[in-house]
């Protein structure tokens, strides 16, 4: 899997492997990606918003960096999620001051604008391109799990540039899966397919246990970002900065149920690149006790995530999602450049 610059990887794909492709059910609809139906009205505002993203990908790379940044400050401006974001900072670093918090949120406003920019924009990257966008000094525990061929769980977040990082990842030979939630618009719609063009295979959330376990004991990687805040009837609480954070028990339930180690990858802005850190692999509990296990896994996940070097410093802060009605808290993440 010929990975990243500071260190050589060879490619990941198996001899006689079939290329990556969409790992979904022949009615689309089922799957929980595909479109879902529409009126007349919903169409017209698609193909306006689609004409729009075209406008916006002919743009030269430079534009399209100060029209995200533009979009960031008018989005913390007119105080989209601000208040709650601003209100979970203070739960996060309750050591900062009001105005430092304030300078962290506009740097994640400003990190999800340029993250959805690549999702949109990553498809056009050139080879040259692909092979400077991502550098790591540790990628050999994950290439030597690669190599036992069991397969890898990735747990990740929100985090830097998530988006990049798997399209980096799936062109570079990595047979990746992701597990997606489906969004409306065509703004989604363009990433999705973006993410396909790449390579990447996506994996809904109805029936990603099974998806995974399958795509592991193929010797896939399997990504997931655990960062989702879920209703408290489908997640699991695990402690988050003092409080009780519902995520999905998704991965750890793979981990448990395949025995294919876990990793945490998250990356950060560095200049032109991005940044890639790697812990693990995470033990996978094996008490006996299937529950306990999968719990203790996926509270066991989010402190390492948090632990990562990526994390340190002004370079990586934390931005907190909207709480669900259901839950107490969700947490996302959004790395700072």
């Amino acid at each position: 899997m010929g990975v990243v610059s500071s260190q050589t990887v060879e490619s990941s794909a198996a001899p006689g492997a079939e290329s990556a492709q969409i790992s979904a059910p022949a009615n689309a609809a089922q799957s929980g990606i595909g479109p879902p139906e529409t009126t007349r009205s919903q169409r017209l505002a698609s193909f306006a918003s689609r004409a729009l993203i075209s406008s916006i990908l002919a743009l030269p790379a430079w534009v399209q960096r100060a029209l995200a940044r533009t979009i960031a400050r008018a989005a913390y401006a007119l105080g989209i999620r601000r208040r709650v974001t601003l209100d979970n900072l203070r739960h996060a670093f309750p050591e900062l001051g009001e105005r430092e918090r304030r300078r962290i949120a506009r740097g994640a406003y400003l990190n999800m604008a340029y993250a959805v920019m690549e999702g949109l924009t990553s498809p056009r990257l050139s080879d040259e391109g692909v092979a400077k966008a991502v550098v790591t000094d540790n990628w050999a525990p994950v290439q030597a799990a690669i190599d036992a061929g069991k397969g890898i769980l990735v747990a990740s977040g929100h985090f830097g540039g998530w988006e990049l990082l798997g399209e980096v990842l799936a062109r570079r030979g990595v047979r990746l899966h992701a597990v997606i939630r489906s969004l409306r618009g065509a703004l989604n719609a363009q990433i999705i397919l973006s993410r396909r063009k790449s390579g990447m295979r996506l994996i809904s959330p109805r029936g990603a246990v099974l998806s995974s376990v399958r795509a592991l004991r193929r010797g896939d990687m399997v990504a997931m970002l655990i960062d989702q805040v879920l209703p408290a009837d489908r997640g699991v609480f695990v402690p988050f900065f003092g409080r009780p954070a519902c995520t999905t028990p998704a991965l750890s339930m793979a981990a448990v149920s395949s025995g294919a180690p876990v990793f945490v990858l998250m990356s950060i802005r560095e200049k032109d690149h991005l940044r890639l850190f790697v812990e693990g692999p995470i033990p996978v509990p094996n008490t006996g006790d299937r529950k306990a296990d999968i719990f203790e896994l996926t509270a066991l996940s989010g402190p390492v995530a948090l632990a990562s070097p990526a994390l340190e410093g002004p370079a990586g802060q934390i931005l907190i999602r909207t709480p669900s009605p259901r839950s107490k808290v969700g947490v996302g993440m959004a790395g700072i450049s």
